[in-house]
């Protein structure tokens, strides 16, 4: 899981190096299928911080939400 998470994220940073590092570790862990709240979890923070990192990196990505973002 953390293989595959460290990948996305990999693929991300390469495609959108202007996205920071929380950004990244958010929009991977998305894309990956987790939850706000997993997400929130995992990293230690509040959902709604995880919410506010989310929309920050659909905004660099240039998407609107996660199905975008899946397929970006």
């Amino acid at each position: 899981k953390n293989a595959a998470i460290k990948d996305i994220q990999a693929s991300l940073k390469a495609r959108y190096p202007r996205m920071s590092m929380r950004e990244l570790e958010v929009a991977a862990r998305a894309k990956a299928g987790m939850s706000a709240r997993l997400i929130a979890a995992e990293l230690g923070i509040a959902e709604t911080t995880v919410i506010t990192h989310r929309n920050s990196a659909y905004a660099r990505v240039g998407v609107k939400n996660l199905r975008e973002l899946l397929l970006a």
